[in-house]
């Protein structure tokens, strides 16, 4: 198992300066594998920590009730790639979003973004937003410096606050 550790420094959406402290443990093999990640985040006293998607007990029904609330059918399951993580505050999680990995090419396809219901569009967007920079970080560590993902309207703006560009929901990112 790999281990990796370093510190993120960026520009945060709405200016000013944030810092991040990341830790990741990784292990994947062709005939199927182990993965857990971990990632704290801290901006203005708001700490939001990322885990990998499936290691808790009910991340699955936890994602489908999100995903039936906003799209009104069953979560995909079978479909999701292997490389996901859950945005939580104080235990509570609030945002999810996965990544497929495309081999050899170093461009990945940002899928499933979903938020809690009820969150406030702040709230949604700072989930959002650590869960979009704690996948890019880790598409970066395993060579990665494409994201692309074709969303929704609403989704296209939300992305556009953390670099992505495009038209039409076709959106792409260059790390």
């Amino acid at each position: 198992m790999e281990v990796r550790d370093c510190l993120i420094e960026c520009t945060a959406p709405h200016g000013g300066a944030c810092s991040y402290s990341y830790s990741h443990s990784y292990s994947y093999s062709n005939g199927g594998g182990s993965k857990s990640m971990s990632m704290s985040m801290s901006r203005n006293q708001t700490h939001i920590h990322l885990r990998t998607y499936g290691v808790k007990t009910g991340d699955y029904q936890m994602v489908d009730a999100w995903w039936r609330a906003r799209h009104r059918s069953a979560f995909p399951e079978n479909l999701i790639p292997p490389l996901g993580v859950v945005a939580e505050r104080d235990g509570k999680p609030l945002a999810a979003l996965w990544a497929y990995q495309s081999a050899g090419i170093g461009v990945a396809f940002l899928e499933y973004a979903v938020t809690a219901p009820g969150l406030s569009l702040m709230e949604s967007r700072a989930a959002l937003g650590r869960s979009l920079l704690g996948i890019e970080t880790i598409l970066r560590k395993d060579g990665y410096s494409v994201a692309r993902c074709v969303c929704a309207r609403a989704m296209a703006r939300a992305l556009r606050a953390f670099g992505f560009t495009g038209e039409n929901g076709n959106m792409i990112k260059a790390f």
